[in-house]
């Protein structure tokens, strides 16, 4: 899946990419005010793969999970913080948020190896690397001889 070059020369994302984040920021804004936790993404393409850059800042590894689904991949998780302490030792007088939770799905294209996909965590980033099957890799120009 390659991407599309506008009228003006500019890139612009892979068309699943594209009906994917419209759904999605659609069904969020449909309720009116939304007070869910959605994180923010950025999707990566290079010829080898595509990579989804998820921002959970505050999170820890143990409270992510990643699964693949029939060609959809979703990252859920939970932060629960009741204590009733900071991590200073300090008592709470008033906390008013304490909790969230959030779900975001992606719909791979078929260009996607499902088998190769892996995900790494670091520092309140999750990296989902979603490899490309070898037909979809653009191949090098070819310099073809005239005889």
């Amino acid at each position: 899946m390659e991407n599309v070059i506008s009228k003006s020369g500019r890139k612009q994302r892979p068309q699943f990419f594209e009906d994917m984040l419209s759904r999605e920021l659609l069904s969020l804004n449909r309720s009116g005010w939304n007070t869910a936790y959605v994180p923010m993404v950025n999707i990566i393409e290079t010829n080898e793969e595509f990579r989804i850059q998820v921002g959970l800042p505050g999170m820890e590894r143990e409270d992510i999970k990643v699964e693949l689904d029939n060609q959809v991949i979703t990252v859920s998780g939970n932060m629960d913080q009741h204590q009733s302490r900071d991590a200073e030792g300090n008592q709470y007088v008033l906390k008013e948020f304490n909790y969230h939770s959030f779900s975001r799905s992606f719909q791979l294209p078929d260009t996607v190896n499902s088998e190769g996909i892996d995900a790494s965590f670091n520092q309140g980033m999750l990296t989902l690397f979603l490899p490309k099957r070898e037909e979809a890799k653009r191949k090098p120009i070819k310099i073809i001889d005239i005889s």
